[in-house]
């Protein structure tokens, strides 16, 4: 098999060290050879950067960029402008590959003509990474254009089981994708989505793959856990409304609304009641598109149950989320 190079690019900050050494020997060992590999450090306070040097010392593969601190998706703009690979590749430097992840990916690249090949993830705790050779035996792929592939994302549809539509990792684009595209550094949450949506419009073929190639590491660190309010929410939310009102003529536009009012959702549950400005323009957005993505047959369960609750009043779909997510983690503890 002819191997073209393939970037990968990581954005390290202050990641724990055992996470961060693993994520980076994931991807030196791939079997998968011919490989660019970009380590961000995003001004990171701690050892993050000597870690990644240390390595780069030790394979010419690697190239580590120093930055001042800008958020990920400064380090993936840092990195993509700095690629020369034909093919790129996301990790998140908490992550973990298969042994022989890309080698699949590039191989289903070769036999669909895809220009985005998106694998299933493995969610994992801190000590079960799998980073096994994936042995070929199962696999289910699904092909489609990027008219199918848009709503997927916009609805949020798992083709697969634990196959993430939104997330930037775990998928392999072709350069052309990608080509002059780059992450809004205002917004950091729905970013993935923004970036991913353009990426697919330049995209003709969008291949799902059903293997668990990517071991995502699941961490009590996500938006929904941090308790601390910021101003980049609101910052996100103005970004992600100036994205759809620019999508009006766009013949996606129903799939954006739908997924705006849904990231507009989980924006509003971070935002502290206090801030009674920012609530109720977020409460204003939502209201404006309720109506439409109420009656759009293809929004989620979730979506409909908190926009018929917000009828009644947005402090019950406050409530009705945060009951629901204590009981959830309840059970994640006792499942541990």
């Amino acid at each position: 098999m002819e191997q073209n190079l393939i970037s990968v690019i990581m954005p390290v900050y202050k990641t724990e060290e055992s996470h961060l050494r693993k994520a980076i020997e994931s991807v030196i060992n791939q079997s998968y050879r011919k490989l660019e590999i970009v380590l961000v450090d995003d001004g990171s306070p701690d050892q993050c950067g000597a870690i990644c040097d240390a390595y780069a010392g030790t394979d010419n593969r690697i190239r580590v960029i120093h930055k001042k601190n800008g958020g990920v998706s400064s380090a993936r703009n840092c990195g993509l402008e700095t690629v020369t690979g034909d093919y790129i590749f996301f990790v998140d430097s908490d992550d973990t590959l298969k042994g022989n992840a890309i080698e699949v990916l590039f191989a289903i690249v070769q036999k669909t003509n895809a220009d985005i090949v998106i694998c299933s993830c493995k969610h994992v705790k801190e000590k079960n990474d799998d980073n096994a050779i994936y042995d070929g035996a199962y696999q289910c792929l699904k092909t489609v254009e990027s008219a199918e592939a848009i709503k997927n994302l916009s609805y949020n549809i798992h083709v697969f089981d634990e196959l993430e539509p939104t997330a930037v990792w775990g998928k392999l684009y072709k350069k052309s994708a990608v080509q002059n595209l780059r992450f809004n550094e205002k917004m950091n949450v729905g970013e993935d989505f923004v970036f991913n949506y353009f990426a697919i419009c330049k995209a003709k073929v969008v291949t799902y793959c059903n293997l668990k190639l990517y071991n995502y590491n699941f961490v009590e660190t996500s938006l929904m856990n941090n308790k601390i309010y910021s101003p980049k929410l609101m910052r996100s939310f103005e970004e992600l409304v100036k994205f759809a009102e620019s999508q009006k003529n766009s013949e996606y536009f129903d799939e954006v609304i739908v997924r705006s009012v849904n990231v507009a959702f989980t924006i509003y549950l971070k935002t502290p009641e206090k801030q009674s400005i920012e609530k109720n323009e977020i409460e204003e957005y939502i209201v404006k598109y309720r109506s439409s993505v109420l009656t759009n047959t293809k929004t989620n369960l979730k979506i409909r149950v908190a926009l018929v609750l917000s009828t009644i009043s947005f402090k019950l779909v406050r409530w009705v989320f945060f009951k629901t997510k204590k009981l959830v983690d309840c059970k994640m503890k006792l499942d541990t």
